[in-house]
C-alpha cells in the first residue's frame, strides 16, 4: 500500500505539497514514511513529464477556463503576479483532474495485483527461485 500510496501521489501534477500530504497520510494511516516519502522524491522526474500530459487531458474535459499554448508559459511571469496565479492555478486545477481520472483507478489495479502477489509468494505457491 505505502509503494501504491507514494507512486501515486509522486506524479501528483502539484508542484507542491506533495511531501505534506505524503506526511500526512502516512501519519494517519501509519504507512512507513521514509518508503513513501522516497517514492515520492524518485518519481519526481516523471511528475515534471506528466505534467503536460495531466494538463492537456485536464483541458479536454474541462475546455472552458483560459487555454495556454506553450509559448504562453514563457511570457507569463510579464503579464502580472495576479494573472499569473491565475493561470496557473487553472491549469493546476485542469491537470489534477487529468491526474484523478486515471492514477487512482491504476494505483488501484497495481495495488491489487501486487496483494495478490504478496499473498501468493507467502503462502509459497509460487517458486521465488522461477521468477
Amino acid at each position: 500500500m505505502t509503494l501504491c500510496i507514494g507512486g501515486a501521489l509522486g506524479v501528483l501534477p502539484l508542484l507542491w505539497g506533495t511531501s505534506l500530504i505524503c506526511l500526512w497520510l502516512a501519519q494517519r494511516f501509519r504507512l512507513n514514511h521514509l518508503v513513501l516519502q522516497s517514492v515520492n522524491y524518485l518519481l519526481y522526474p516523471v511528475q515534471l513529464a506528466l505534467l503536460v500530459p495531466f494538463c492537456k487531458l485536464g483541458q479536454l474535459l474541462i475546455p472552458w477556463g483560459p487555454s495556454v499554448a506553450p509559448d504562453q508559459l514563457l511570457t507569463v511571469h510579464h503579464t502580472g503576479v495576479f494573472a499569473a496565479l491565475s493561470l496557473l492555478l487553472w491549469l493546476s486545477y485542469k491537470a489534477l483532474l487529468g491526474w484523478l481520472i486515471t492514477v487512482p483507478p491504476v494505483t488501484l489495479l497495481v495495488y491489487l495485483v501486487l496483494t495478490r502477489v504478496a499473498k501468493r509468494l507467502e503462502s509459497g505457491a509460487v517458486d521465488v527461485a522461477g521468477l
